[in-house]
């Protein structure tokens, strides 16, 4: 986008210049550009104003879940539903995000189809 409105009582062809700032924004991949626009005419009148423009990651990061799995008890009627068990997301990615991305999980146990059983599916991530 240029600007194309440029006018002065005294000039013609005048063109708009300007300079960006950029800083980075409040989570990674999102920066703040602070864009000063400047107008000077012939006799050396100047004007700036000031622009914002922030850039914000809106993708939501991937990752692909473990497939469904069965476990079986033990003779204490116990189980182990450890991702090292059970499947692990190893694939996590974003596009704006570099290291330390890791998919986290909470298990919603409900009963199975027969005394002493569960059924355990469930992987959220949170970002």
């Amino acid at each position: 986008m240029t600007v194309t409105d440029e006018a002065d009582n005294c000039s013609s062809g005048l063109d708009a210049v300007y300079a960006d700032d950029v800083n980075p924004g409040t989570c990674e991949g999102e920066q703040i550009i602070t864009r000063t626009w400047t107008l000077q005419d012939d006799c050396g009148n100047s004007t700036e104003q000031v622009q914002t423009i922030t850039v914000q990651d809106n993708i939501p990061p991937t990752f692909s879940v473990p497939a469904d799995i069965t476990i079986e008890k033990d003779v204490n009627c116990q189980y182990d539903a450890d991702p090292i068990l059970t499947g692990d997301v190893i694939d996590e990615a974003d596009n704006c995000t570099t290291g330390g991305l890791d998919a986290s999980y909470s298990d919603n146990v409900a009963a199975g189809n027969c005394e002493g059983g569960n059924h355990h599916p469930n992987l959220d991530v949170d970002r």
